[in-house]
Formats: C-alpha cells, sequence, structure tokens
C-alpha cells in the first residue's frame, strides 16, 4: 500500500511507518531533554536557595510559637493604654475648667 504525496509521488506503508517511529523516537528524546534540563534547574535551585528557605521557615515557625504570647502581653497593654488615654482626657477636661483658654498639646511619643 502506497500513500499520496500530493507532488505526484507515493511513499509506502514501511517508508512511513519508519519516518513515524524516527519522528517518535526524536519527540521522545527532546521531552527526556527538556525534563532532565526542569528537573536540574529545580535541584540547582533547591542547592542554592534552600538554605535562606529553610531558614525562613525556621523563623516562622518560631514566630507561630511566640505569636500567642505576643498576643497576651498587646490585650494587657491595651487596657493599659486605654485606661492612660482616659486619665490623660479627665485632665486635660479638668485643666479646661480651671484655665478655659487651655489648648489640649499634641501627642509626642516619649524619648526611650
Amino acid at each position: 500500500m502506497a500513500y499520496p504525496l500530493g507532488t505526484g509521488e507515493f511513499i509506502s506503508r514501511h517508508e512511513f511507518t519508519s519516518a513515524l517511529a524516527t519522528i517518535e523516537t526524536k519527540i521522545t528524546n527532546s521531552e527526556l531533554r527538556q525534563r532532565n534540563w526542569v528537573l536540574g534547574g529545580c535541584l540547582a535551585i533547591i542547592l542554592a536557595f534552600g538554605g535562606g528557605y529553610m531558614s525562613l521557615v525556621a523563623k516562622l515557625d518560631r514566630l507561630a510559637e511566640a505569636m500567642p504570647a505576643i498576643d497576651r502581653t498587646l490585650e494587657g497593654r491595651k487596657s493599659w493604654m486605654l485606661r492612660q488615654d482616659e486619665r490623660d482626657s479627665q485632665q486635660d477636661r479638668a485643666l479646661k475648667t480651671v484655665v478655659p483658654d487651655y489648648e489640649t498639646p499634641p501627642y509626642v511619643e516619649p524619648p526611650r
């Protein structure tokens, strides 16, 4: 059996299957080569940046362990800050009644 090529020539079934087998082999080899390049790149990235990645993961783990204590501390300080703010507001109102032209000073963070 022969297949027409469109140019007036014909190709036999054996030639056709042999050409297909060659093409399939080349495609398979190129796929393997591409896969090896990708795997090699992934391996290089892991080797080059793996230490930094592990360091980042370790820091995130420590942060996750410390977060409950940080939350408790911030909640405790929040109530203290609200009490301080209320006390300051009461003092400002008391001063305003004694000295009518008293202006509340702007907030300035104390030096450490």
